[in-house]
């Protein structure tokens, strides 16, 4: 379990992307815990998984059931990082292999 620490009003956290919370990593709880630190409600954690997770939703200015001024701390403070495509491979049997870096730097196949 990582533990956020709160500090006027911002957003610090063990777990981070380029300084930034990843969501990704990032717990349903751990989530409303920190939208409360940021004085919201923790139910907007809900609608956030559900954009991420349901509806593959990455950029949080789409997500338009969250107010305007949340979203906005969001994209400062929240990173919702994807994977990028390196290289991808086509077989003969139309298998299709896909070389992935993450946010890290690291790779997967």
């Amino acid at each position: 379990m990582r533990i956020y620490p709160w500090s006027q009003g911002t957003l610090a956290a063990a777990m981070v992307t380029d300084t930034r919370i990843d969501i990704a990593e990032t717990e349903l709880h751990e989530l409303e815990q920190a939208l409360e630190g940021l004085g919201h409600p923790r139910f907007h954690a809900r609608q956030i998984f559900q954009w991420v997770y349901r509806r593959g939703v990455t950029d949080f200015a789409l997500m338009s059931d969250l107010g305007r001024d949340l979203r906005a701390q969001l994209a400062n403070a929240c990173a919702i990082p994807t994977p990028a495509v390196e290289r991808q491979e086509r077989s003969e049997d139309g298998t299709t292999k896909l070389l992935l870096r993450m946010a890290d730097d690291r790779h997967i196949e």
